[in-house]
This record gives structure tokens, sequence and C-alpha cells, in this order.
């Protein structure tokens, strides 16, 4: 059988970056004309129930994603392991335990959606449209738990700029047709799930030809190939990893749903409106993680701890650090940011949204973390304190509604799990795993805050001056140069300024190969 071609060289990880930061940025700026569009069009209280549009299909069908990705991973080793024989196993056990699954699911979606308005607090005039949007999200679902098999190439062979591209198209494709749509049958709900649904179906069909050509028809479809051998080990990381999705599940979507249900469904709109600031700056991250995940699972193949190590230690450290810059930017301008964006009656919320933030840029080093427990297959050891800590999220919410502490006591409860969670919980298992200091990410977390404290200070001070706008950017440049100075000089250790060395080094010689050609 042929070799399957995989890349975990800085120069293909330098252009997954490219990619990944184009992305980002089409990401960026249609979520940011696309929600005051919703909010304008739709209302506070309408765009509450469309952030809550996608709870119910998470919460019920997360088995079958859950399956899916457990799949993944052991599909992912076998293609850089070149067993092609174990790869058709598992793609084709993966594709008929995903149907399964799914069937099974069938009977609960029917009932949440029937009872969506024992579920939440839907106004009677909205609950039919509601309905709809819920339908296509469950029919997104289903489509996407088909899609990890098929894509899962992609991912072993750490060509993530083909994803990308597909994603750049579909968030340009879905700012077009919303606006259009919206525009001329007016703000319904279901017209936002079903153009995501045309969308995804396009998407899936065009992911279909980029799965051949990687695999070059040696993954083939056929029953005899099922193999039943692996429904021990992908179910038993399912099962941990279903546990960890459910802890997830219990943060940030259950905020939105606490505030609806139990405070004020206007106020869960502003909660949603202004978690998309804070949620642009977790995505910074996820690209992080988007990037590395395939990275550590090549090393691991390839018996490389020691790189997957150092790896984690300083893109932890720099992922924070970037988080703590964006944030402390963000909170400094916020007022501005808030009047200009959303409209003078959301700067009252300024401090929610820095406490928003706050717990963002203290919790993003878990980019950099978490995908060493899927590759390393020690899932069932963050699942349990995942679901621990969202079922403590979950208390400590709706007991700051009934103290009265509204929307600032759900934020501060989120706050203190999420940062027991993935800012200790977390980094004290990975050091565990890859055998490295704890308190390596215990002083990442104290620079962070530092970090993020300064600038949010010097950029505030900034823009209270009263001086003209130039003069004000200069100043927040100056702030933000005085605290790289201090980062690179004080806060990162020898070695990790060697590390990003080598790595500057690389990329130099890579631009310059692109030059000289």
């Amino acid at each position: 059988m042929p070799e399957f071609k995989s890349d975990n060289s800085v120069s293909r990880i330098m252009k997954n970056g490219l990619y990944t930061a184009m992305r980002f940025g089409t990401y960026f700026v249609t979520n940011v004309i696309l929600i005051r569009f919703f909010i304008h069009e739709f209302g506070k209280s309408a765009f509450g129930l469309i952030a809550l549009g996608g709870f119910l299909t998470q919460f019920i069908g997360i088995v079958s994603k859950c399956i899916g990705q457990a799949v993944a991973r052991f599909m992912n080793i076998s293609l850089n392991q070149n067993n092609w024989n174990e790869a058709n196993e598992i793609f084709n056990t993966a594709l008929w335990s995903n149907l399964i699954f799914s069937g099974v699911q069938l009977p609960f979606f029917a009932l949440g959606i029937w009872k969506l308005d024992v579920l939440m607090d839907v106004p009677a005039e909205l609950l039919a449209d509601f309905r709809w949007l819920v339908i296509f999200n469950v029919l997104i679902f289903f489509l996407a738990i088909m899609k990890g098999a098929f894509f899962t190439p992609i991912l072993a062979a750490n060509r993530l700029d083909i994803s990308d591209k597909f994603e750049i198209v579909s968030h340009i494709m879905r700012l077009a047709l919303l606006i259009s749509l919206i525009l001329k049958f007016g703000p319904h709900l279901w017209i936002i799930g079903a153009v995501e649904l045309a969308i995804s179906l396009l998407m899936f069909g065009a992911g279909l030809s980029v799965y051949h050509k990687l695999v070059d028809k040696n993954i083939r479809f056929d029953r005899k190939l099922i193999n039943w051998k692996w429904a021990g080990p992908v179910l038993n990381m399912a099962i941990w990893m279903l546990a960890f999705a459910l802890g997830q599940v219990l943060f940030t979507k259950t905020d939105i749903w606490v505030l609806n249900r139990f405070h004020f469904p206007e106020m869960a709109g502003v909660y949603a409106a202004l978690l998309v600031i804070p949620n642009f700056i977790r995505q910074i991250g996820n690209q992080v993680a988007t990037l590395i995940a395939p990275v550590y699972m090549i090393d691991f193949a390839k018996e490389n701890t020691a790189r997957i190590a150092d790896g984690c230690v300083l893109l932890s450290r720099l992922v924070s650090y970037f988080g703590a810059v964006v944030g402390g930017i963000v909170c400094g301008v916020a007022p501005l940011i808030l009047r200009l964006w959303l409209g003078e009656d959301f700067v009252q919320f300024n401090d929610l949204l820095f406490i928003l933030v706050l717990y963002v840029v203290l919790t993003l080093n878990k980019s950099a973390t978490w995908p060493v427990f899927t590759a390393f297959n020690k899932v069932n050891q963050l699942g349990v304190t995942t679901l621990a800590c969202g079922g403590l999220n979950i208390a400590l919410s709706i007991g700051s509604v009934y103290l009265g502490w509204g929307a600032y006591g759900v934020a501060l409860a989120t706050l203190l799990t999420l940062f027991l969670l993935y800012g200790i919980l977390y980094p004290w298992r990975v050091a565990r795993i890859l055998g490295i200091r704890f308190r390596q990410f215990l002083y990442g977390h104290l620079h962070t805050l530092v970090t993020f404290l300064l600038i949010t200070a010097g950029v505030s001070a900034v823009m209270s001056a009263p001086v003209y706008f130039a003069v004000k950017l200069f100043g927040i440049l100056t702030v933000l140069l005085v605290v790289a100075l201090f980062v690179w000089k004080l806060l990162l250790s020898d070695h990790e300024r060697q590390l990003l060395g080598k790595g500057f080094s690389k990329v130099k010689g890579m631009l310059n190969g692109l030059h000289a050609r």
C-alpha cells in the first residue's frame, strides 16, 4: 500500500497558520457585521434565541459527536502509521456507528422540539419560527456527525489549509445570503437555519472530493470491513469524551439559558451580544488548537514526546500573552467599541464585558493543553473534572441570579469555574502526562494577569486623555511596546527565547526560499 502523506514541519504549520489567520479574519468581520444586523432586525430578546438555537442539538446529540471524535483519533494514528487495513476498519465501523446512534437520538430530538416552550422562555409569536430554526440545526448536526469520518484525512495529513478555504467561502456566503434574504423576506429565525443548512450541504459535497484525493481511493466503503474489535477502545474514549463535552455545554451556553429562564430574556440577549467579543478572543486560542492538534497527533504516532512537551509549554505562554494583549486593548477601548458597534445603551455593561474578557484571557492556554489528552488517549482524566466543574457553574449561576446578582453573578460564577478547570486542573494533569513542572503553568497565569491589567490600565488612561485620536493611537502603541519588552525580558525563560529564536530562523529561511523562487 502507498505511504500516507502527512507533514508536521514548521513550514507546513506556518502555511496552515496563514490560512487560519485568513479564516479567522473573515469570521471576525462577517460576525461583527451580522451581529449588529441581527440585533437591529430581531431585537435583543430574539437575538438571545438565536444564540440558544443550537443549545438543544448540542446537548441531546452530543453522544454521536463524541464517538466521531474518538474514531477520528484512532483513524488519524492508523493513517500516520500507514496501516491502511486498520484505517479502513475504523472508517467503515465509524460510518455505521454514527448512523445507528443518529437513529437512536431522533426521538429525543423530536421530544425536545415539541417541548421547546418548556425548556426555554420563548414568546408565543416566535415559537413556531424558533422551532424551524432548531429543526434546521438538528439536520446540520446530523450532517456534521457524518462529516467527521470523511474529513479525518485532512486533519491526519495536517492539510488544514483545505478546510480553512472551505470555511472562508462559507463565511462570505453566509453573510451575503442572510442579509439579502432577511431584508427581502423580513426577520424570520427560520431563514438563519435554512441558510446554514444549505451552506453545510454545499461544503460537505466539496469536502468529499478532497477526501477521495487525499486517500487516493485506499479508503473504501465495504460492510465486510466493519470490525467490532474497535468498539471497546472507541467507546471507552467516547464515554469519557461525553463527560467532557457535557461539562463544556454547562458553561457559556447555559449562562444564556440561565438568564433566559430565571432572569430576563432581554438580558440573555445582551449577554449573548457581549459574549461575541470574548468569543472572538477565544477563537484565537481555538485556531492555535486547530493548528497544533494534528502536530501533537503526528508526534505521538512517531513517539516524539519531548517535542510535544516543549510545544505545549511555549504555546501555552504565547497564546496567553497574545490573549492578554488583545483582551487588554478591548477592555481599554470597550466604551468606544460598545458605543459604535451596539449602541449607547450597551455602554453601561462595560464592567460585565471586563469580567467576560478576563475569564477568557485566563483560560486561553486550554487551547495548548487539551489536545495533549486526545493525543495520549487520556480523555478519562478530563471528562469527570469537566462535568463536575460544569455542574458547579450551573449551581453557582442559578444561585447568583436568585441572590439578585443577575448577569454579573453569572459571569463571576463562570470565571471561577472555568479558571479552576482550564487554568488549574487541565495544566496540572498535562504536567503529569508530559513529565514537566506544573509551576510553569502557574507562573504563566500570574504573568498573563499582570500583562492584561497593565495593558488595560495603560490603554484606558490613553483613551481618557483629552488629546487627538492620532496621539491616542501613538500612546497605545507605546504601551504595547513597553509591555512586549517586559514580557520578552522578564517573563520568558532562556529556553523559551531559544525555541522562539529557532522558530523565527526557520520561518525566515522559508520566506527567503519563497522570495528566491
